[in-house]
């Protein structure tokens, strides 16, 4: 307040501060600010360690950490974890007063892009206040081939304790045998008893399966968790039920309210579109006005299905646990297709059946035997050359 320390300020009328009195005010408001003591859980640690180990840092690299204030803390123990591996770690917290995309905040960002090997952004979940750096730190890495870079926008202590605490071995083996079993599929069916009923066309032509682990290469980025094979489907038709977690309101759980919708010719029918939650349908309707947001982008099959599921709904989990169907962009860099769109909107399919091109793949949400069988065969290190020679060759 402007009358906060000022000695001819008398209060109510008649009434007037001692000269004590006044000089303690004083003396209070000269005390400097003093930035809170950043302190490191021990549940933070085993997830520091993952996440370490998929940048697969080489000695004296140079990793470029940017946290919102919310996720300070962890990104304390990243840095801890990579600096007691001989590397070096420098923290840019995303502090919400300054514009990061402006004059010497953004130069300081691009900077640090530069000078680094490695890079991750970390936003808590439940904001989006710097979702727009998020995305600025994907774009331009991509343009420049800067870093190897790991994206995380949903950060939680339920998410650092249960998701980011499981080792990625298992995944990456899976990511292997699931992309190996289909990267050359022309249809794919998916039936649930929910409703769904949909039939996929893919053309390589087109669009390419792309098996996103947690291993990147320099100019390129992943999420962390990662696991999944994806591509943008050539054509669908059908009807689609969206019963698990959908990426509107940052992230909500539509089970209780499933969406339908009618897909034809690739795009969703918008006089179809039903859902009982009117907040659900009306977000998602909304979305639909960007150009080519109609348009199904993008087709996931997970492959990080040793996840478990979380009590506040994730769908940058549930996408690695469940199919996916995304609306709007298709992920370009990665897919190869030739469109883009400001809309991506992930929707989650739980309990589904896949067939590719007519072979059972996934049955009641679970891989079949085969696939299993396959997957307990490849060893980690055979995994982890893989997933690297195919970006080598591919990116």
């Amino acid at each position: 307040m402007a009358s906060f320390g000022n000695p001819n300020f008398s209060g109510r009328a008649g009434r007037r501060f001692s000269v004590k009195a006044r000089k303690r005010v004083a003396k209070v408001s000269r005390i400097p600010y003093k930035k809170p003591r950043i302190i490191v859980q021990p549940y933070m640690r085993p997830a520091a360690r993952n996440f370490t180990n998929s940048m697969l840092l080489k000695p004296d690299e140079r990793v470029a950490i940017f946290p919102d204030r919310g996720a300070r803390a962890f990104a304390e123990a990243l840095s801890e974890k990579i600096r007691s591996i001989g590397c070096k770690a420098q923290i840019i917290e995303l502090t919400p007063q300054h514009d990061w995309l402006r004059g010497e905040y953004l130069s300081t960002i691009t900077n640090a892009l530069r000078s680094s090997e490695a890079s991750v952004y970390l936003g808590s979940a439940g904001t989006l206040e710097t979702e727009r750096v998020g995305d600025y730190l994907v774009k331009k890495i991509q343009e420049e081939k800067l870093t190897r870079h790991i994206s995380l926008g949903e950060l939680s202590p339920e998410l650092i304790k249960r998701v980011l605490a499981v080792r990625p071995e298992r995944m990456r083996r899976l990511t292997q045998v699931v992309y190996e079993s289909v990267k050359n599929c022309r249809t794919m069916k998916i039936a649930s008893a929910a409703g769904t009923n949909l039939t996929i066309e893919f053309n390589p032509q087109y669009a390419r399966w792309f098996p996103d682990a947690d291993v990147v290469k320099e100019g390129s980025y992943t999420n962390n968790p990662a696991g999944e094979v994806f591509t943008a489907p050539f054509n669908a038709n059908g009807r689609v039920v969206f019963n698990g977690v959908i990426d509107l309101f940052n992230s909500v759980n539509a089970g209780k309210s499933p969406m339908s919708i009618e897909i034809r010719n690739g795009h969703a029918v918008l006089e179809s579109v039903k859902c009982a939650d009117r907040r659900i349908y009306a977000e998602f309707m909304k979305k639909m006005h960007e150009k080519n947001a109609t348009r199904i982008g993008e087709f996931s099959l997970p492959t990080n299905v040793f996840l478990p599921e979380l009590k506040i709904p994730s769908t940058l989990v549930d996408e690695k646990r469940i199919i996916a169907i995304a609306f709007g962009d298709p992920l370009q860099h990665d897919t190869h297709a030739n469109y883009s769109s400001k809309t991506h909107i992930d929707m989650t399919i739980p309990n589904a059946n896949v067939y590719a091109d007519n072979r059972p793949l996934i049955v009641n949400g679970n891989y079949v035997p085969e696939i299993l069988g396959k997957w307990g065969k490849v060893s980690d290190r055979e995994a982890l050359t893989f997933l690297q020679e195919w970006q080598k060759r591919n990116l």
